[in-house]
């Protein structure tokens, strides 16, 4: 049976609606593509949402901003699911002004549970005995339009959080270590951009060494190649 196209929002109407849609929801899983591996300064390509109703992807490249989702991503009313939220609510600061309340990371808490395994599509397989196709993982999710195959493999990204945060959850609880996690999830929550240098600069070996302000030095001298 062939796949149902995602919903793609591309205008700032589009966008107003769904976070009116969203604003209605307890809990959302969130995740993100960006061109990182095409550029020296990624930037955000794509956002997948996905709610109890639906999943929507979000072409940034396509709006002046997010504004009208600042609110609902804030609310500390809404959960959001990630899957290692770090690099994703570093970006969502970074390229929209956008602050997370309110998230379940299901990576932070399988360490905590001491999960041999941590990535996504691992946990997938472990837990609903589903293969997670990743040959896109590091393709330029900035190229427009977006082949039909890879608005797929974003949706997919998504489409099975509520279910792997339940899990975790109750494994969580039974063993004692919700609390930690709240903990952890909650300096998630106050990541900003600014608070390392760029993923170029910490992948030079030689920047180990480098002090505040020649890191900076750096990493606008990067900024102004790319």
């Amino acid at each position: 049976m062939e796949k149902k196209r995602p919903a793609v929002i591309t205008t700032i109407r589009e966008l107003t609606d769904l976070a009116k849609e969203l604003a209605e929801e307890k809990v959302i899983a969130v995740d993100l593509e960006a061109d990182s591996y095409h550029c020296y300064f990624a930037r955000v390509c794509l956002l997948q949402l996905t709610s109890s109703r639906r999943t929507v992807l979000i072409d940034p490249l396509a709006l002046p901003d997010l504004d009208p989702l600042k609110e609902v991503m804030a609310d500390k009313n809404i959960r959001k699911i990630f899957h290692a939220a770090d690099y994703d609510v570093r970006c969502l600061h970074r390229d929209f002004g956008i602050e997370v309340g309110n998230i379940f990371d299901t990576m932070t808490a399988c360490k905590l549970l001491g999960e041999e395994v941590l990535g996504l599509a691992d946990l997938l397989r472990k837990y609903f005995g589903v293969e997670l196709d990743k040959k896109y993982q590091c393709a330029n999710w900035a190229i427009r339009p977006l082949p039909e195959e890879m608005l797929h493999y974003a949706a997919e990204d998504t489409r099975y959080l509520h279910r792997l945060a339940a899990i975790i959850e109750e494994r969580l609880k039974e063993k004692g270590r919700m609390e930690w996690a709240k903990e952890e999830f909650a300096l998630l929550e106050d990541l900003r951009h600014n608070d390392m240098p760029g993923h170029l600069v910490r992948a030079m070996p030689e920047a180990a060494a480098f002090d505040r302000r020649r890191l900076a030095a750096l990493e606008r001298l990067l900024h102004w190649r790319d």
